[in-house]
């Protein structure tokens, strides 16, 4: 079989509280059409004003995923007529973009997919559809994202299958996350993705309309196997740019494939260059702290699944939690058994990022659980009432959980069980082992499961053998 060859862009919304060349806010969930102004509408006479946080994101995002920096880039205008494009132009870089050359390796592979650049670049505004985009007969336009700080990631096509696409994009977007730069949601189109395909020795086309995981691996696999189709059948593959449909899982062509030449790009006369400082190189490199593979590397210490490692790591709160944990009980394989079930299982339920309880008390819990002072259904009843916003303390003193390890009160609680069920205890004695299995589990119910079971069978048989 021929080889499958993908190259991704994605364009991630950096998480400024303004827009890239204005003042107007940014805000996905305003009104349409009310963050807007004269500059980001293109109107005559404004000019745009460079957003600096946008430049140290950026240099954030370049240097974590370890590119080169040009010291000195241009700004360029990007120039295509579309109804969400206000100025008839987008500003972008061309031929010097912020960085270059650099690479991300995949999680649990020797895989690693090298990147063309890293460049910024303002957003275009947003087309609303009344029905699906085939079939409706107009469209609305919202230019509050026009102007909304973009960076452009373009990645060489060294990726072989859509599960490695889908890999490399769920790499990226945690790294995005981390940084503190991108939210990264994907439904809100903070993250997007467009994919080149090809098959090798044969035209490339551009699949574009991609908003979540499984539809960029949907219309990747959609996208192959139509190359494949083609080539079987002696047809060429026209390179084109084809837009993605969510609904019937199909590509259909949008228009033919643009190059650079298209858009006549020339440098923005009204923005200077950019002129990267190695003070704001170090201000960069200091605003990273831990990336995804660190923690990685941290969390397999402690004898986790990968399972359980990739929860952590994508769960930023949880994660911080769990190391709490860790510094008042240090046993990570018993912890992570129950916060990444019982906890995050509750966590899920009631939409909450973290436990609304201390890691301290969450650990004395677990710690009891360990040494066997109570059970496992026990541990599972104390993170319930946890969750009740009531603390260990009070839970142990005023909820009547804790087992019960007196012989006396076991012993009252045997005899009652006897009394209630004389042709069980007669079976036992006729030798029915399954007898003794009964009145244990009668005792335990009666008990409310709070029974230390090993004196409940010590005292269940010092009774029956009397």
């Amino acid at each position: 079989m021929d080889k499958v060859i993908i190259g991704l862009e994605i364009h991630a919304q950096l998480n400024t509280k303004t827009k890239m060349f204005c003042k107007c806010k940014v805000d996905f969930s305003s009104p349409p059409n009310s963050n807007i102004c004269p500059t980001c509408l293109g109107l005559p006479g404004a000019l745009p004003s460079l957003n600096e946080k946008v430049i140290l994101y950026a240099l954030m995002i370049a240097k974590a995923l370890n590119c080169e920096i040009n010291r000195k880039s241009l700004f360029h205008r990007k120039n295509y007529f579309y109804p969400d494009l206000p100025k008839g132009y987008q500003i972008s870089q061309y031929d010097i973009p912020l960085a270059k050359e650099g690479f991300l390796k995949l999680p649990y592979s020797e895989k690693v997919v090298r990147i063309i650049r890293v460049h910024i670049e303002e957003d275009a505004g947003k087309l609303v559809h009344p029905e699906d985009i085939m079939e409706a007969n107009y469209s609305y336009v919202d230019y509050n994202r026009a102007g909304v700080p973009l960076v452009e990631i373009v990645t060489y096509p060294d990726m072989n299958s859509p599960d490695e696409a889908v890999k490399y994009l769920e790499e990226l977007r945690e790294i995005l996350i981390y940084l503190g730069v991108s939210t990264g949601n994907m439904e809100e189109g903070a993250l997007r993705c467009d994919a080149n395909v090809s098959i090798e020795g044969h035209n490339r086309c551009e699949v574009k309309n991609m908003n979540s995981f499984r539809s960029i691996k949907r219309a990747l696999e959609y996208e192959i196997n139509r190359h494949f189709e083609l080539i079987s059948r002696g047809e060429k593959i026209i390179q084109e740019t084809r837009h993605f449909n969510e609904s019937d899982g199909k590509t259909y062509s949008m228009r033919g494939k643009e190059e650079a030449e298209d858009y006549r790009y020339f440098p923005d006369p009204d923005l200077p260059p950019i002129i990267i400082s190695e003070e704001l190189i170090n201000e960069a490199k200091s605003n990273i702290k831990e990336l995804p593979n660190d923690i990685r590397e941290k969390l397999k210490n402690f004898s986790l699944s990968e399972n359980e490692i990739e929860t952590l790591v994508s769960m930023n709160e949880l994660r911080n939690f769990f190391f709490e944990v860790l510094k008042t009980f240090p046993e990570p394989r018993v912890v992570a058994n129950f916060l990444l079930t019982d906890v995050l299982g509750t966590l899920n339920e009631k939409n909450l990022s973290k436990p609304p309880f201390s890691p301290a008390d969450f650990g004395k819990a677990v710690s009891m659980f360990f040494s066997k002072e109570i059970s496992s259904k026990i541990l599972k009843r104390i993170i319930e009432l946890l969750f009740e916003c009531k603390n260990l303390d009070y839970i142990i003193n005023n909820e009547n959980i804790l087992p019960i390890t007196s012989k006396d009160e076991i012993r009252k609680i045997v005899l009652e069980v006897l009394k209630e069920n004389m042709k069980v205890k007669e079976d036992y004695k006729k030798g029915k082992e399954r007898a003794l299995t009964f009145l244990i589990g009668q005792a335990m119910a009666k008990g409310k499961g709070r029974l230390n079971p090993e004196i409940l069978k010590e005292v269940l048989l010092e009774e029956l053998n009397r």
